[in-house]
C-alpha cells in the first residue's frame, strides 16, 4: 500500500499536492503569464504574498544560520569592507544579517526577497538578538527589473541558490537591472547547481556552466569561477565590463 502511495504521490508530499494543488497552480501560472504577463519571479512574488496571510514562517534552524555565517565569511574573504554596501538578494530569513550588521558601518546592509514574510521572520530574530531595524534596511522584490531597488547602488551582490529559480529571459533581465545598482567597480557573487545539460525540474531551471558564463557576458558582465568556494555547486564572480 505504501508503495501505491508513493507511486501516485511522486515528489510532493501528498496525493491532493500531486494530483490537485500542483495542477491547479501550474494552470493558475499559465494563465496570469498568459493574460497578465507575469513571469516565474512576479508569480512566485505573488504566491509568497499569498501565504504570507496563512501561515506562520517556521523558526530557522542553527544550521541554516551557520551556513550565513560560512557565506559572510566568505565574501570578507574576498574583499568585502566595512565600507562597502551590501545586498543579500533572495536573502531568505536573512541567514547572514547578523553578521552583515556588525561588520558593515551603519545602514549598509541591504536585504532583498520575494517573500514579505521570511523577510519579516528575519526582522524578528534581528530583534529578539538586539539588532535595531534602523541599522539595516529591506526591501520586497515583485519582478526581475527590480523597481523596488532603483534608489540603491551597491559595491557587492550576493545571491546564493536564487538563479536557478528563473528562467533564462529572467534571469538575464535581473543580471541587467543589477548591473544598473552596481557602484564602479562593484561586484555580484553568485551560485548555481552544476549540470552537463539544460535541465527545467521542480521550480528549478539547470544550466550548464558554459550556458550561465554565456548569458553573463550577453548581460555585460566579466566572470570568473570561483575555484575555493567549499560547495557542489558553481560560485561565480561577475564585474560589468561593457558601459552602462
Amino acid at each position: 500500500m505504501k508503495a501505491i502511495v508513493s507511486m501516485f504521490r511522486g515528489d510532493a508530499k501528498s496525493i491532493r499536492k500531486a494530483w490537485l494543488l500542483n495542477p491547479l497552480e501550474a494552470l493558475h501560472y499559465r494563465i496570469v503569464r498568459r493574460f497578465k504577463g507575469a513571469g516565474v519571479m512576479g508569480f512566485n512574488a505573488a504566491k509568497e504574498e499569498r501565504k504570507r496571510w496563512r501561515r506562520r514562517e517556521p523558526p530557522v534552524s542553527a544550521g541554516y544560520l551557520g551556513k550565513g555565517h560560512d557565506q559572510f565569511d566568505y565574501l570578507v574573504s574576498h574583499g568585502l569592507s566595512e565600507k562597502d554596501f551590501l545586498l543579500d538578494f533572495g536573502c531568505g530569513y536573512m541567514r547572514m544579517a547578523e553578521d552583515a550588521i556588525s561588520y558593515l558601518k551603519l545602514g549598509r546592509y541591504f536585504a532583498a526577497d520575494i517573500s514579505a514574510g521570511r523577510i519579516q521572520a528575519g526582522k524578528e530574530r534581528l530583534a529578539r538578538n538586539g539588532y535595531a531595524a534602523w541599522r539595516y534596511d529591506t526591501v520586497v522584490l515583485k519582478g526581475p527589473d527590480l523597481r523596488e531597488l532603483s534608489s540603491f547602488v551597491f559595491d557587492v551582490v550576493w545571491a546564493f541558490s536564487v538563479f536557478q529559480c528563473l528562467p533564462d529571459d529572467e534571469f538575464f533581465r535581473v543580471l541587467k537591472s543589477l548591473r544598473r545598482r552596481l557602484f564602479p567597480g562593484g561586484k555580484i557573487f553568485f551560485d548555481f547547481p552544476a549540470s552537463p545539460e539544460s535541465l527545467k525540474g521542480k521550480r528549478q531551471f539547470f544550466r550548464p556552466v558554459d550556458d550561465v558564463q554565456a548569458l553573463v557576458r550577453e548581460a555585460g558582465y566579466g566572470c570568473r569561477i570561483m575555484a575555493d568556494w567549499p560547495s557542489s555547486s558553481i560560485m561565480l564572480q561577475l564585474r560589468p565590463w561593457r558601459e552602462k
